[in-house]
């Protein structure tokens, strides 16, 4: 390729990126405009949540703590069967391959 062939390379792929550019910049305000849209559709126009009350806040920490721990044991439960399984067809492929 010539010298020439490669700024008119360059020159289109600089005018790749700036279309690219622009469809980026059209898509984040289009995003833009649809987060304002639904954020005046909340009653007081604002995002920011009610203030629960502390017992309120409490409880819901204590199920969410709750919920992990259950969902730690039941993965660990799963992994430990697993495990069994294949521990037991490792022995049975052994006893009877030998």
């Amino acid at each position: 390729m010539s010298y020439g062939g490669h700024v008119l390379d360059m020159i289109n792929r600089m005018k790749q990126n700036d279309a690219l550019r622009k469809s980026r910049r059209d898509r984040h305000a289009k995003i833009k405009d649809s987060f304002e849209k639904h954020q005046s559709l909340s009653p007081n126009g604002s995002m920011r949540q009610t203030e629960l009350p502390r017992e309120e806040m409490d409880e819901i920490k204590l199920c969410i703590r709750y919920k992990l721990i259950w969902d730690r044991k039941i993965f660990l439960l799963k992994s430990a069967l697993v495990m069994l399984f294949l521990l037991l067809l490792t022995i049975l492929f052994f006893k009877y391959l030998m």
